[in-house]
């Protein structure tokens, strides 16, 4: 199996990969965990960079919706298909990881994993699209994975926080956000969407699969964290 390099999760800064090697076929350094690309010459191109989004979330998508998904069934978590995100069909695809090849001679290799969550189901779905010949190589799903934000979550969760802090519907204050995982099978919060927002005076966990905040008097102890996104993610 590859190992993953890790990628910043943006989709933004997911399309400058992409778009260099789909477009330009610039190749970059590897140092470290990193991988060294011309973002300036990508950011020149725009309407590139639009159009790689556009075909990886398109062919990601069309196998998802076009797998038999049966086999993932017994991974899934019922419960979560009667919750309000649940019944509305959510989906969360986030930004990827770029795969590093199993030998580092091989300079043709070029693959990314798209992350895909369901609401209904609490699965995580890992699609890996090979970018030289634009299809799906592998297809898999967990329950109750780590997987991260993406920016429309951000955007639910700060709306719901909102209802406790007022100043974030007035003005946006520095925080960081990240989610986090009930890693008891028998809590009812287990494979839901967990986030927690770091403000100034407080935190607060918000419960994006049933939209809301979580109870104030709950244990902490009882929220066992882990496979977070770094808390260094900090918006202002």
């Amino acid at each position: 199996m590859p190992q993953l390099l890790s990628i910043r999760s943006s989709l933004w800064n997911l399309a400058l990969v992409t778009a260099a090697l789909l477009t330009a076929n610039l190749a970059g350094a590897q140092e470290g965990n990193n991988l060294s690309l011309s973002a300036k010459a990508a950011a020149q191109s725009p309407l590139m960079i639009q159009a790689s989004i556009r075909r990886i979330r398109t062919i990601e998508e069309k196998h998802f919706f076009s797998a038999d998904r049966s086999q993932f069934r017994k991974k899934a978590i019922p419960a979560l298909a009667d919750t309000p995100a649940g019944k509305a069909k959510l989906f969360a695809v986030s930004g990827g990881h770029f795969l590093r090849p199993s030998d580092p001679a091989d300079v043709q290799f070029r693959s990314v994993m798209i992350t895909r969550y369901e609401y209904a189901t609490g699965l995580t779905f890992e699609t890996v699209i090979d970018l030289n010949e634009r299809k799906v190589t592998s297809f898999t799903a967990f329950a109750n994975a780590p997987t991260t934000l993406t920016e429309t979550e951000i955007g639910r969760a700060l709306k719901i926080a909102a209802r406790d802090f007022p100043e974030l519907k007035t003005r946006r204050p520095k925080f960081w956000i990240h989610p986090f995982l009930m890693a008891d099978t028998q809590s009812p919060l287990y494979g839901h969407r967990l986030v927690t927002i770091g403000l100034r005076r407080a935190n607060v966990d918000v419960d994006l699969t049933t939209g809301k905040i979580l109870e104030r008097d709950k244990p902490r102890s009882r929220l066992r964290r882990g496979h977070s996104q770094p808390p260094q993610l900090r918006l202002q």
